[in-house]
């Protein structure tokens, strides 16, 4: 799944700019489908595999949702959640796994109880299914605001048709994961204990408590220090998305350095985004102010970018 929307960020924007804004609002019309639909699916199941399964279609919709948003906080958006939903994904498939481990089955029916007898596997649990529904603090808030935030600037310029109804309707998404994914944890951990035919269930070994443990480490950097993420694919988020809005000879290339994007090293622009000369000094400098930008209103002119004064 990972490997398609990288292949959108790093060969469909670049090599094809006309079709990605002509095609934008309906790839958002799809996303938004794919969130609000893959939530609601998740919603109605009754096994716990096949409800993460649909979670993370709906999870990848805000991918898709941020990169053709064609803002910068929506590419550094939809690059972040891959990284959290990778993360979250894995720790919820592995304690699912424990369930199906110790009775033979994650059909949610026959669930409940298990917070009594086995503490620290809820409590793991409960932290990785905060972490997909986009709790503050963890690492799945932040991918997930910033493909939002990006929805919105481009529906608000009303480039290429993009409404920001698009932005509304996937928040919805976010609800119902809260939904689903709280309704999963009450059924098997809370209510009365079933009796299973493979015997009692025990608490996560030594091992199995590692493995979480260091994952939900991943878990709390990602909410609580995000930008040792974004920092890194700021840069090359930015070239990809000037690769797909700009003119024609203004794009960023390989073999041009009068258009290449770096990041700068003085102390007063650091991190931040600069175009550089064929000797590598600066031309312009892409900071807070201009950094984040949001398209003019749509006309049959290639993309043009102005200043957030939001």
């Amino acid at each position: 799944v990972k490997l398609g929307s990288f292949g959108m960020l790093r060969f469909m924007l670049p090599l094809f700019p006309e079709a990605v804004q002509g095609a934008a609002s309906f790839m958002m019309g799809l996303a938004t489908l794919s969130i609000v639909l893959g939530a609601v699916v998740a919603a109605v199941q009754t096994d716990a595999r096949r409800m993460l399964a649909y979670s993370t279609l709906s999870h990848m919709g805000f991918v898709v949702l941020g990169i053709f948003s064609l803002t910068h906080a929506g590419i550094v958006g939809a690059s972040i959640q891959q990284i959290a939903h990778g993360v979250t994904a894995t720790l919820l498939m592995m304690l699912v796994g424990v369930i199906i481990d110790r009775i033979g089955t994650s059909d949610l029916r026959l669930l409940g109880g298990i917070k009594a007898i086995a503490p620290k596997y809820a409590t793991v649990f409960l932290l990785a299914m905060l972490a997909s529904v986009g709790l503050p603090g963890l690492n799945g808030f932040v991918g997930e605001f910033l493909t939002l935030m990006g929805a919105f600037q481009s529906g608000y310029s009303g480039f290429s048709g993009i409404s920001t109804a698009f932005a509304v309707v996937s928040g919805l998404g976010v609800v119902f994961a809260a939904v689903y994914l709280l309704g999963m944890f009450q059924k098997i951990f809370y209510g009365p204990e079933k009796t299973w035919e493979t015997g009692d269930f025990t608490d996560l070994k030594p091992a199995e408590f590692q493995l979480a443990a260091f994952l939900l480490l991943f878990v709390f950097i990602g909410g609580l220090m995000p930008s040792l993420f974004t920092k890194p694919v700021e840069s090359a988020g930015q070239a990809a998305r000037l690769m797909a809005i700009e003119e024609g000879g203004k794009r960023p290339v390989w073999a041009d350095r009068t258009l290449e994007i770096d990041f700068s090293g003085k102390q007063s622009d650091r991190g931040a985004l600069v175009r550089v000369d064929s000797a590598g000094e600066p031309v312009e400098i892409l900071t807070g102010s201009n950094l984040y930008t949001i398209p003019e209103k749509a006309t049959s002119k290639p993309l043009a970018y102005k200043e957030d004064k939001l």
